[in-house]
């Protein structure tokens, strides 16, 4: 008899025993439970419940840190992208501002006449420069603190895309380029959208475009309805492919893929950074892709079946 009593109750403890020691290893898989209605049986409930307590309570501390740590990096890349704008704005503005000192010192200085002219119009292309970069700050700021309010309407994608592409008429010919305009099925493309900002986006993505086809080839305009209700452009050109390691960085403020290139040959690199924002706002699918022939950007709008709005 004492040998049985002795069995009873030591196989609880040793149960006991052995969830207690995964307990300590942190180990919240399933535990034994003892059915007996006395103290061991109450002990090894309460043992079970406190596994399952400590097994949520350890998810939900390593939930909380995955969010910190989301949240700390996050942290680190803002503070890296702040000090690359703040680098950026520094060096798109003092090399203007280089320029414009020296050229009225030299007027001060009492230059020969001839050079007057060439002086004065050095100041104001530069000036111009500065003028165009802060405005594409400030335009850039007002997306990004949301206070863009779209204004939809009806209008002709097509005449827009046209209207845009004549303004480009000098640097197609200086880089002797054609413009090649192509629309599915002969039918003029409606959408509803904003058509100011929509501007915008074209005449950016096209002067993107511009600046780095090759010359002596073409630049494609193509209108597409890939999807039903969607209107999908694509403004291709011949030129060197975008790499990997760039291509998800381009919509960056500031991000050029060729580091080397020269001021003369650039915008203010905020252009697709504003493109960006404007797309994002009109709820559109966009991005950009190497092609066979050099590199092509994308954005759908939605297609309207409404009155065209003059």
């Amino acid at each position: 008899l004492s040998l049985i009593y002795s069995r009873m109750v030591s196989r609880p403890l040793v149960q006991l025993n052995r969830s207690a020691a995964r307990l300590a290893k942190l180990d919240f898989s399933a535990q034994a439970e003892i059915r007996s209605k006395d103290e061991f049986g109450e002990l090894s409930r309460s043992m079970i419940t406190l596994s399952q307590n400590l097994d949520e309570a350890l998810k939900e501390l390593t939930r909380a840190n995955a969010r910190l740590q989301e949240d700390v990096e996050e942290k680190l890349r803002s503070e890296q992208l702040r000090k690359e704008l703040i680098a950026n704005i520094s060096h798109e503005l003092k090399t203007p501002l280089g320029i414009v000192k020296g050229f009225a010192e030299g007027l001060q200085d009492g230059v020969a006449d001839d050079k007057r002219e060439r002086y004065l119009a050095f100041i104001v292309n530069e000036t111009d420069r500065m003028n165009a970069l802060i405005m594409d700050m400030l335009e850039l700021s007002k997306f990004e603190v949301k206070a863009i309010r779209l204004q939809p309407r009806s209008f002709s994608l097509t005449d827009l895309i046209q209207q845009a592409a004549d303004s480009f008429t000098r640097q197609l010919e200086d880089k002797r380029l054609q413009l090649s305009i192509h629309q599915g099925q002969d039918e003029e493309a409606i959408v509803q959208a904003d058509s100011r900002r929509i501007e915008q986006v074209i005449l950016n993505l096209l002067s993107n475009a511009i600046r780095h086809a090759e010359a002596n080839s073409v630049v494609t305009i193509r209108l597409l309805r890939m999807s039903p209700g969607k209107v999908t452009t694509i403004i291709e050109n011949a030129g060197k492919p975008i790499s990997k390691a760039d291509m998800g960085r381009i919509w960056d403020q500031f991000y050029r893929a060729e580091r080397s290139r020269d001021r003369k040959s650039g915008g203010t690199g905020l252009g697709l950074a504003i493109v960006k924002h404007i797309l994002v706002l009109h709820e559109s699918d966009y991005g950009v892709m190497n092609t066979d022939r050099g590199v092509a950007f994308y954005f759908t709008l939605n297609e309207s079946r409404g009155e065209i709005h003059e």
